[in-house]
């Protein structure tokens, strides 16, 4: 859902400015966030179901704890949870909606309500929900500019969402209604981003080397900072990489002034985050995680992605991005004599026998983004087209290597492309 957070008029773009501001970083996420907390929780007290939560695990720091399940209903003036007014649907994922809402005080945001199990109601790190809450509380606030910022949220045991718009409008029947008979919902209220990376291209007529490596670095620069906290999203992709307006015309990245053209880099949706703390023991293949970072992958998926992303004339707009959308999330067929000669490179690359060492989880994409690169007009021959595109040059061959060498140190992999990008 990570790519249904977009703003869409004038008056969203001008709240969202100020969402994104220092100031309302600090003060609008206390003063939302406390009052209606407050407020709402007050006046539904007597309705309030008994709390369902586990002692805390130990794990837990700065006394965190989920919210306790509320009686979900709506005030006589149809505001939910007496404060935000619903002004449109924006978009949807598998078990929940995302709306456009509005506050008392004419405050925008994005509203992600989505089903939950009661085992995420428990208050240690096996709950997906207390992951988030401590990357947000403990990280996010710190970086705002950086990463989506959650302003409030809470928890019901009833859902009066329309649960038959995400069945009418997704291809992944099965798997939404394995979510449809859940007890409980969490609404979640964001900031609002701009757009995202995949928006950004698709608005372009040509392609702009100068100004995507300048995002690049920026996305680059976020996933140094997760990993500098011992946190890993677990789940980049071009439309997890959102872009707020900025009238600021530089931001500072290890001391070098990079140009924003516009648009801060906020990476979105953290339903995977994850920190080494949240695991009580450390398998082979935790431990091989650990080291090779999933976000630098993430990034590497993404670059691959966009050199696909071609504006030649002879390619329609909509098979472009049909092709795109294959590109991301397909995995044809590698040859045998081929994926021979990928996994040797793999290993060349990770210093690991791939051959032997089946439990590396990113086998399979590592494999993909090779087969993709290193066989590309065999990989375009998947697609329906009667062209073969020429990649975008922005990042080359041997930069990617380079990347997928360094999966461990994304601080290395920062400083090396500080110096490649002419910016």
């Amino acid at each position: 859902m990570g790519n249904i957070l977009k703003k869409s008029s004038k008056s969203s773009s001008k709240s969202s400015s100020k969402s994104s501001s220092k100031s309302s970083s600090k003060s609008s996420s206390k003063s939302s966030s406390k009052s209606s907390s407050k407020s709402f929780l007050k006046s539904s007290s007597k309705s309030s179901s008994k709390s369902l939560f586990l002692k805390k695990n130990d794990l837990l720091t700065n006394n965190m704890k989920i919210k306790d399940v509320i009686n979900y209903d709506k005030s006589e003036n149809g505001l939910l949870f007496n404060k935000y007014k619903i002004l449109k649907t924006i978009s949807h994922g598998l078990h929940g909606i995302v709306y456009l809402v509005e506050d008392n005080h004419k405050n925008k945001y994005a509203y992600k309500v989505e089903k939950i199990s009661e085992k995420e109601l428990i208050n240690n790190y096996d709950s997906s929900v207390l992951r988030q809450l401590d990357f947000f509380e403990n990280i996010a606030k710190k970086y705002p500019n950086n990463f989506m910022n959650l302003y409030d949220y809470y928890i019901t045991n009833d859902c009066n969402f329309d649960y038959n718009y995400i069945l009418k409008n997704t291809f992944h029947k099965n798997k939404v209604l394995a979510y449809k008979n859940l007890p409980y919902c969490i609404h979640y209220f964001y900031n609002l981003i701009d757009s995202t990376l995949l928006d950004l291209l698709k608005s372009w007529k040509y392609f702009k080397n100068k100004i995507f490596n300048a995002l690049l670095l920026q996305l680059l620069y976020n996933i140094y900072i997760l990993n500098l906290h011992g946190y890993t999203h677990h789940d980049l992709h071009i439309e997890n990489v959102g872009l707020v307006k900025t009238t600021e015309k530089y931001i500072n990245i290890l001391n070098k002034e990079i140009p924003t053209y516009g648009y801060y880099v906020q990476l979105i949706d953290f339903g995977k985050i994850d920190h080494d703390k949240y695991h009580n023991d450390l398998n082979k293949n935790s431990l091989l995680i650990k080291k090779y970072k999933s976000d630098l992958i993430g990034f590497v998926y993404i670059v691959v992605v966009s050199k696909y992303f071609n504006f030649c004339k002879k390619i329609e707009k909509t098979q472009n991005v049909n092709m795109l959308k294959k590109v991301s999330k397909s995995y044809p067929p590698i040859p045998l004599h081929k994926l021979f000669i990928i996994n040797n490179k793999l290993s060349e690359l990770l210093n690991l026998n791939i051959s032997k060492n089946y439990y590396f989880k990113y086998t399979k994409y590592l494999q993909t983004i090779l087969y993709q690169i290193l066989y590309y007009k065999e990989f375009q021959q998947y697609f329906d087209t009667n062209y073969i595109v020429q990649l975008n040059d922005f990042m080359s061959n041997d930069d990617i290597f380079f990347v997928i060498k360094n999966l461990y140190d994304p601080y290395k992999v920062l400083e090396y492309f500080l110096q490649k990008f002419k910016l």
